[in-house]
């Protein structure tokens, strides 16, 4: 549960940084997935405890962009 909200958190800083850029607040939307879609298998939510290095962690806290539509 903890895991989602920093990802909801993360996920919507990104978003929020691109409108600052000038991307349009409605062309954009964010999702954050905890450990939903992990790349490596470094889960560490609950009773899940894992032995991967920090190196290996960060890979899944990152922030993947879709581009859906060109003008």
């Amino acid at each position: 549960k903890a895991n989602m909200k920093l990802s909801a958190a993360r996920a919507k800083a990104s978003m929020e940084y691109i409108v600052k850029k000038g991307i349009g607040k409605l062309r954009i939307t964010s999702k954050g997935y905890g450990e939903s879609r992990l790349l490596n298998n470094c889960a560490c939510e609950g009773k899940s405890k894992s032995k991967c290095p920090e190196e290996e962690h960060a890979k899944n806290r990152r922030v993947e962009f879709v581009i859906t539509r060109l003008k």
